[in-house]
């Protein structure tokens, strides 16, 4: 399962608010929900700050950094799928509703 664009405000101000995080639980929760064959869940990030984030924050691994086709640096990541049973309570969503 791939997540062609993770982003979230890297600014330490904005860190308290753990948007990058709670991305992360949803993608994860849903991905490990839906689809538990799926082995590992990756992500390409622009920023280096949101991948340093990612990384000692939310429990990506960094896979490699490279260029894309328009040469700005990329870094890919990766994670795990792990179901969230509490999410719910955070997200009103009918697609987390779906088929759980």
């Amino acid at each position: 399962m791939t997540v062609m664009l993770l982003y979230t405000h890297a600014a330490p101000r904005y860190r308290s608010d753990h948007l990058g995080r709670l991305m992360t639980w949803a993608i994860s929760d849903r991905v490990a929900r839906l689809h538990p064959e799926v082995q590992w869940i990756r992500c390409l990030v622009r920023s280096r700050a949101v991948m340093e984030l990612f990384r000692d924050r939310d429990g990506w691994e960094p896979v490699r950094t490279t260029q894309d086709s328009t040469f700005a640096t990329v870094h890919l990541m990766q994670r795990r799928p792990e179901a969230k049973d509490g999410l719910r309570a955070l997200i009103a969503s009918p697609a987390l509703q779906a088929r759980t």
